[in-house]
């Protein structure tokens, strides 16, 4: 393809929403960090393996359901998370890996590889990490 001889609109998927299935026995709360772990979403948690679903728009609770008998709408983009050690709040930490402890938390340790990649930290502002969302591969 030739380069560009004019503007262009281009798309993004910055902001994008999708709708996963969610876990038997699982609840959900809006703004919890989604992983997705076996083909369905669940509250991000810390343990291996885990793949980033988004952010939760609404609550779900599946609790009595199986799995897929209920979806979550996620929010892909740029979120606040909460450091699980405020020392990590300096600018040393800007374009460092944070793993998931919980799904509204993230650390930069990976606890000796037991944490999943929860994202790479984007920004620092008000006792927030602004993390952005891992790539896929």
């Amino acid at each position: 393809m030739p380069p560009l001889t004019a503007d262009r609109q281009v798309a993004s998927i910055a902001g994008t929403r999708r709708t996963l299935l969610v876990a038997a026995g699982a609840v959900v709360f809006a703004g919890a960090d989604i992983a997705i772990e076996g083909g369905f979403a669940k509250p991000a948690y810390e343990a291996l393996n885990l793949s980033y679903g988004g952010t939760a728009v609404h609550p779900v609770d599946n609790s009595a359901g199986l799995d897929g008998d209920a979806t979550v709408e996620v929010d892909i983009e740029i979120r606040a998370m909460l450091p699980s050690d405020p020392g990590e709040l300096d600018s040393s930490s800007i374009e460092q890996i944070v793993y998931w402890v919980d799904d509204q938390t993230v650390s930069l340790d990976d606890n000796l590889g037991t944490r999943s990649v929860a994202g790479v930290v984007q920004d620092i502002h008000e006792g927030c990490l602004f993390v952005r969302p891992p790539m896929v591969a």
